[in-house]
């Protein structure tokens, strides 16, 4: 898909795409910013792209209310009985780490 960048630089992209995506992970941009070919108009195309593709996955009922987003980690959600949890490995993370001790031994 043309998203406005040079082939030659999209091309690129692709071939390099486990590096790029873990560079992401990472959030080191400015590894992708580096990038032989990669100016400050398509970094800016890219990552807006990026922004267009990925916005299909946000919650919108959660990115408006702060309430949702700024969370203490441990403390409690009253509705469902989890604890806000720092997820440092998102690949190996398990719900089950989310819930309290006190709801597993009642």
């Amino acid at each position: 898909k043309d998203i406005g960048i040079r082939t030659k630089l999209r091309n690129k992209i692709k071939k390099e795409k486990e590096k790029v995506l873990r560079d992401i992970k990472k959030g080191k941009f400015e590894e992708i910013q580096d990038m032989k070919g990669m100016g400050s108009k398509s970094f800016k195309k890219f990552m807006n792209y990026l922004a267009r593709l990925n916005s299909e996955f946000t919650d919108g009922k959660v990115t408006i209310d702060t309430k949702r987003i700024l969370r203490l980690p441990s403390s409690l959600h009253s509705k469902v009985s989890r604890k806000c949890t720092l997820i440092k490995e998102i690949d190996s993370f398990s719900f089950n780490e989310a819930v309290p001790n006190f709801i597993r031994e009642g």
